[in-house]
């Protein structure tokens, strides 16, 4: 059994170490975080997060161009768990994901819009993979 000094004495690592399989059991087998499309990805968007509360990937397919707005919000995560607002990176999985130059917005504890910079085109799906930081 490993053992670990506090600098006066040595102590077992066996309840830090189940405490650190527990927490990790936790934060990558929980659901992934729900995902909700925004207004400004088109009538008929879908977006879906394969992941779980660490890491994942996000696709929005763009609905119509009714509704459908460059520059805006595409859509926003709900991420459960958090004190604070997570730190998450995010990088496009293709050519036509970086083209729209997606970001992440103003996140809180609670929510984590995805917006991007670029033109968004009709019925194309767009691919981030995404990593959140933070307690």
């Amino acid at each position: 059994m490993p053992y670990v000094s506090d600098g006066t004495s040595w102590h077992s690592t066996a309840t830090a170490w189940s405490t650190a399989t527990a927490v990790w059991e936790a934060l990558t087998h929980d659901p992934a975080p729900p995902v909700t499309v925004h207004a400004n990805s088109g009538t008929g968007a879908t977006a879906t997060y394969v992941g779980n509360r660490l890491q994942g990937t996000l696709a929005v397919t763009t609905g119509s161009t009714d509704g459908l707005v460059s520059g805006g919000i595409l859509a926003t995560l709900t991420p459960v768990g958090y004190t604070n607002a997570p730190y998450v990176g995010i990088s496009s999985c293709d050519e036509v994901s970086a083209a729209v130059f997606a970001f992440v917005k103003n996140p809180t504890n609670s929510s984590v819009p995805i917006a991007v910079a670029g033109e968004l085109e009709p019925g194309t799906t767009y691919t981030f993979n995404l990593v959140f930081q933070g307690a």
